[in-house]
């Protein structure tokens, strides 16, 4: 099918009615109507979204999202994205009188924290973290 015809076939497909137009029926839509309508299927993509295309289309993008950002977001904190992935903390923590602290590479204070003390990360000199070791925090490094 030729441009043209397609043009025309679209046209007749959008002709209104009105009751202020001469022989009660609208020329049709503008340009960006069918600039859109022809990319629309162009693309393959319906000019008018379903719900229940919104939905398929949405789950599919749920489905090659990173699970650990959509849980993030279902529990109402901030997304992790790449770019941010890693990132230098400084973990703090006190020890009996004194406190101490440990770099870690980790995507939130709250991942550098959990390896501080799940032991992913030895202290300096390849220590472990002492157990009597509290009242952690950690701060992005600049």
């Amino acid at each position: 099918m030729k441009k043209s015809q397609l043009v025309q076939v679209i046209k007749e497909a959008i002709k209104g009615y009105s009751k202020y137009a001469q022989g009660g029926q609208t020329q049709g839509g503008t340009t960006d109507d069918f600039r859109n309508i022809l990319t629309a299927i162009a693309k393959g993509h319906p000019e008018e979204d379903s719900e229940e295309a919104s939905i398929k289309r949405g789950n599919a993008i749920l489905d090659k999202a990173n699970p650990e950002n959509v849980a993030r977001i279902s529990r109402g904190e901030k997304p992790i994205y790449e770019q941010e992935a890693d990132q230098k903390y400084t973990v703090y923590f006190s020890v009996g009188e004194g406190d101490d602290d440990v770099d870690v590479t980790a995507s939130s204070p709250e991942e550098a924290i959990e390896k501080v003390k799940s032991g992913k990360v030895k202290l300096a000199y390849g220590q472990d973290l002492p157990r009597t070791a509290r009242s952690f925090s950690a701060k992005l490094r600049k």
